[in-house]
């Protein structure tokens, strides 16, 4: 039996060829998408597109260039592929995990843009649910970026949407000497009382110390949490800053 193994000249330098009219292509595609003229959501849509085309041509390519590398050895041909495909799965695993959980997650409904939720370590409000991350506005103002597999993993606490009602948390400090407890229903109601302030949703008020709270409020508008927040600090005699 024939062991002599000989890879086919014509394939290797088809491969060669199609490989460079691939990547001429692929560089085509990046540089007339700059300038198309096009609306930002349509050009964010195309740029995180074109990464997941420019995979999958290249396992098509890969795909077809076994037979023609292997042409005058056919009974390889399938060893190739495999190699080819196990290759490709244990490279793109992790994109793979995070998109497959990302879709379990989403058709569970178990957040949605615009709700405030909280895991292990960060909390902030939903501000995009992409294909393979989460993106949470936190309450300092950035951005954190959290994939689908480490989400699956945490505890998520979260405070559903509902009517448009939007989360203000603040820290205020006291000068008043009354008991904790008296100086946090103060804050409550004061919060609560406000005409702007959800009837759905209390206010929740936790003492910290040194007559310091954290205040979370619920405000019927975006805009309107910083005004039940001085309604607040006017309540327990603290100036605003």
């Amino acid at each position: 039996m024939d062991y002599t193994f000989e890879v086919s000249s014509f394939g290797l330098v088809l491969l060669i060829l199609l490989g460079i009219l691939l990547f001429a292509l692929m560089r085509f595609l990046r540089r007339a998408s700059r300038l198309i003229q096009m609306s930002k959501s349509r050009r964010a849509a195309f740029e995180r597109a074109l990464p997941v085309v420019e995979a999958l041509l290249g396992l098509v390519y890969l795909l077809s260039a076994v037979p023609m590398v292997f042409k005058d050895h056919p009974q390889y041909s399938p060893i190739g592929l495999a190699l080819v495909l196990l290759g490709f799965a244990y490279v793109s695993w992790f994109a793979i995990r995070d998109f497959i959980t990302g879709a379990f997650l989403k058709s569970g409904q178990l957040f949605q843009t615009g709700e405030y939720i909280q895991l292990e370590q960060i909390s902030g409000k939903v501000t995009r649910l992409g294909y393979r991350t989460l993106s949470i506005e936190t309450e300092n103002g950035d951005e954190a970026i959290i994939p689908y597999s480490r989400v699956s993993h945490e505890s998520i606490v979260r405070t559903p949407l509902i009517d448009g009602v939007c989360r203000h948390s603040f820290t205020i400090t006291t000068e008043l000497t009354s008991p904790t407890a008296a100086v946090s229903e103060l804050i409550r109601r004061a919060a609560l009382n406000h005409h702007w302030s959800s009837v759905t949703h209390e206010p929740q008020v936790r003492y910290v110390g040194e007559r310091t709270f954290d205040v979370v409020v619920f405000a019927l508008a975006a805009a309107r949490g910083h005004d039940i927040q001085m309604a607040v600090r006017d309540a327990v005699g603290t100036p605003a800053g």
